[in-house]
């Protein structure tokens, strides 16, 4: 059918250059290939099949003519003739452009084709080579920063740990210029800032505490669970405890008398649970205990203050043994003073200081 194979070569030649332009065939940027490309691709077939199908039409044609006898035959010689004419220009052309198709030019082609494909495998090759090279100083540079950055937070989070654990000369140092050296230097600021406010409270503790030992009077702090928390020098002269003995030890164990001790815990915690005790922020007269086990008189008062840390109780003490002694003897003297025969009291010159009634 010649319709059918007419319509099959040129489906055949839509395909071909279809895939020519998919495969950048027909857009090559190189004239000289482009144009070599472009005839062994669309203008020879084109020209070729179209000498074949002259072929066939004027072969169909020729097939079909009719005429008279005499006509037909000289027609039919020339015919003859034509046909065979036109069979050997025809074959010879077929022949000599398939040959040059098939021997020239696909061949060139070809190696224009092959080259094209080695100038892109070398592309993608150096292509793929940068992007790994890329990935790599990429990874380098990742891995470098990483490890830069957790070894930077390491050593400033050692550093705040051992400061917070109690070493106070623990600095941060970091030699990086980015922004964790930034808040390694703030720590910096914070730790020296801190070591001199610390440095100004230990000043002022010991500037109190020489106040304190300096004092007449024993001062002994308790905490709010009955704790010794302070002890100044007259109260060691005074209960013949040593600071380093009572600090942290139970107060009512040391000082106070066993029969009060029941009082006293009944009242702390009372005042726990009330705010008030009937013998604080005044004076009283009790009997304290001294570390050998004597009890003696003490003039005591009692002060509490609220901290952060609960409730701090400060104790005024002074020993009245001297003084309950001196008030004994005066009122042995004013009894004896009384009596009925005259009585003159003198210094060692002998100079009347005082005389009774009697006298």
């Amino acid at each position: 059918n010649f319709s059918a194979h007419n319509m099959l070569i040129q489906g055949v030649g839509v395909f071909r250059r279809h895939i020519a332009d998919a495969s950048g065939l027909s857009l090559d940027p190189d004239i000289s290939a482009h144009y070599l490309l472009d005839t062994a691709i669309t203008e020879l077939p084109d020209a070729l099949e179209g000498i074949a199908q002259i072929r066939g039409l004027g072969t169909a044609i020729l097939a079909k003519k009719s005429s008279s006898a005499s006509q037909t035959l000289q027609m039919h010689a020339l015919l003859t003739e034509l046909k065979t004419a036109s069979q050997r220009l025809a074959t010879s052309v077929l022949d000599t452009g398939y040959s040059q198709l098939f021997g020239t030019l696909l061949p060139t082609a070809h190696g224009l084709i092959q080259a094209r494909m080695e100038t892109a495998r070398l592309e993608l090759a150096w292509s793929t080579g940068i992007a790994i090279a890329t990935l790599v100083i990429a990874l380098y540079l990742f891995a470098g920063i990483y490890y830069s950055t957790t070894e930077s937070i390491s050593t400033l989070s050692d550093a705040a740990t051992r400061f917070a654990s109690g070493d106070l000369t623990q600095r941060s140092r970091l030699d990086t210029r980015d922004e964790i050296a930034q808040v390694g230097d703030s720590f910096n600021q914070m730790a020296n800032g801190f070591n001199q406010l610390l440095d100004s409270q230990r000043e002022g503790e010991e500037r109190l505490q020489a106040i304190v030992n300096s004092a007449l009077d024993a001062v002994i702090q308790m905490d709010d669970i009955g704790r010794i928390s302070g002890w100044n020098q007259p109260a060691q002269a005074i209960f013949g405890w040593a600071k380093e003995e009572v600090i942290g030890r139970n107060l009512h164990e040391t000082i106070i008398p066993e029969r009060y001790r029941d009082r006293h815990l009944q009242g702390l915690k009372r005042f726990l649970a009330t705010g008030h005790g009937p013998v604080l922020n005044s004076r009283v007269e009790v009997d304290g205990l001294h570390c050998d086990g004597h009890e003696f008189p003490i003039e005591l008062a009692i002060s509490s203050i609220r901290t952060v840390r609960g409730v701090e109780f400060n104790a005024f003490a002074r020993d009245i043994t001297q003084r309950r002694r001196a008030e004994a003897e005066l009122r042995i003297a004013a009894i004896a003073f009384e009596t009925d025969d005259g009585i003159v009291v003198t210094d060692g010159q002998g100079k009347t200081l005082n005389v009774n009634q009697a006298f």
